[in-house]
């Protein structure tokens, strides 16, 4: 017994240790996925936007410079617009829903000073839906300088139901560029455009773009919470609970159920050491049988002697735990004790 206790012992102890090491590895996961989101963000919101406003300001060079000068701003343009590209690619590794920490004012104010037409209208975003309204404001307002610079971009953020927000920015659908890299923007919107749709979908909200006569509009409905900016990974679970939950909890149910099965099998079956050691053979059986228990007991793993004929053989326990077995066996054969056997000294099946 002490040997199974110290065993039990010693696998609690190493489940525990098991346990510290993986919430140690969760916890390190977790600031590493923490600094990758950190970082996200910054590159998305110092990076990303900036980008659009120098490829627009290129394509602006582009048509009013010489020609030599326009060339050079044609190719400025392709290397702006291959940055984002690669930006994009850096940000589906560390994180592909960094919200923006600028106000959807400030990021019509800088499109506006890279010389882009963009007219705000509804009210000024808050609650918990005002970050993610700016990041898709952003992303918007990224695309449509990248995809139709020159054109009129209209920006409408208004309340919805419970506290959400509706974002609505559209533009008139401009002009590709005959060379460059057309095919290769279309790519990037729509990974970006992926990459914000996810994020909205996993809020709770909901997210529709799309040509609309001549235009091009996006249309994003934003629930009151926003997704957690904070991780991937769920929280690092304590050692203590994980062990509680999967080695204490189970081992008090087992002693519920073992209990429980002692106190049925044991109830009005036991024959108490001292009773029994107070008959003897040949007594009376109505003597002996008031003071016998009310049935016999139900697990009966010990083989008895074998009766004579016409023996009438009953079994009891005397009370072992856990499992009450049935050791005392009281035989009558002809209205007298014939025989007492204590089942504890023979041997198990």
């Amino acid at each position: 017994m002490l040997a199974l206790a110290v065993a039990g012992i010693a696998a609690v102890v190493a489940r525990y240790r098991a346990l510290a090491r993986e919430h140690h590895a969760q916890t390190v996961a977790l600031a590493a996925d923490r600094e990758r989101t950190r970082i996200a963000e910054e590159m998305h919101d110092a990076l990303g936007h900036r980008l659009a406003l120098v490829a627009l300001r290129a394509a602006a060079l582009q048509m009013t410079a010489a020609p030599a000068a326009a060339e050079a701003a044609s190719e400025l343009r392709h290397e702006a617009d291959a940055a984002v590209t690669d930006l994009h690619r850096v940000l589906d590794v560390l994180r592909d829903d960094a919200p923006s920490p600028a106000t959807v004012d400030e990021l019509v104010a800088r499109a506006r000073a890279a010389g882009a037409d963009v007219l705000r209208s509804g009210v000024r975003e808050s609650g918990p839906a005002a970050p993610l309204a700016r990041a898709v404001v952003r992303e918007a307002l990224t695309n449509a300088l990248r995809h139709a610079p020159g054109e009129t971009v209209r920006v409408d953020v208004g309340p919805a139901a419970r506290g959400g927000l509706r974002v609505t920015v559209g533009n008139r659908l401009g002009e590709r560029p005959a060379s460059g890299s057309g095919r290769g923007d279309a790519r990037r919107g729509d990974s970006g455009l992926a990459l914000l749709e996810r994020r909205v979908g996993a809020a709770g909200g909901g997210l529709a773009h799309g040509e609309r006569d001549g235009s091009f509009v996006l249309e994003a409905t934003l629930p009151p919470a926003p997704p957690d900016a904070g991780t991937h990974l769920p929280p690092a679970r304590s050692p203590l609970a994980v062990l509680a939950r999967q080695v204490v909890l189970p081992a008090a149910v087992a002693v519920v159920l073992v209990l429980g099965w002692y106190a049925w099998a044991s109830r009005g079956a036991t024959l108490e050491p001292e009773v029994f050691a107070a008959i003897g053979v040949g007594t009376v059986r109505a003597e002996v049988e008031p003071l016998l228990p009310e049935r016999e007991s139900w697990v009966r793993l010990v083989r008895p002697p074998a009766a004579l004929p016409g023996w009438e053989c009953s079994r009891y326990t005397e009370g072992n735990f856990p499992l009450a077995l049935a050791t005392l066996e009281v035989c009558f054969a002809d209205g007298h004790v014939a025989r007492l056997t204590d089942l504890r000294e023979q041997s198990w099946w």
